[in-house]
């Protein structure tokens, strides 16, 4: 047991862009209450990957910023800080006809940072 925890912990230190330290702490180490949090997450990825690509499409900048926001939260828990600050900014443009190529640039890397985050969380909870 004591092998495959440092196991665990080598692998969790090579991902690239997860750090799960604040879920390692709040969890108090427990591995079941880690497997849910992956689950729910990866759940709302989907979630919030459908809507940011409607709003995208319907040029809903305001519904596209609001479902930013609530996904920030759910990348911060995940620790994954650069695309967390990337959604934060998102939310604070005003000028939308100006920025749409963030816009964009922010839904592609959702897309890309999820998706390998939860290919490494997976693979650290097998």
């Amino acid at each position: 047991m004591f092998y495959k925890f440092v196991v665990q912990d080598i692998f969790f230190s090579k991902m690239k862009y997860v750090d799960l330290s604040y879920l390692k702490e709040i969890s108090l180490g427990n591995k079941d209450f880690i497997i849910e949090m992956i689950k729910i997450f990866e759940n709302q990825v989907k979630e919030f990957q459908n809507l940011m690509e409607k709003y995208l499409k319907e040029k809903d900048y305001i519904n596209f910023s609001k479902i930013a926001h609530k996904a920030k939260s759910s990348v911060n828990v995940m620790g994954i800080k650069d695309l967390a600050e990337q959604l934060k900014n998102i939310e604070e443009i005003e000028k939308v006809d100006e920025n749409y190529n963030k816009f964009v640039e922010v839904y592609e890397n959702f897309k890309t940072i999820t998706q390998q985050a939860i290919e490494d969380l997976y693979s650290y909870i097998s």
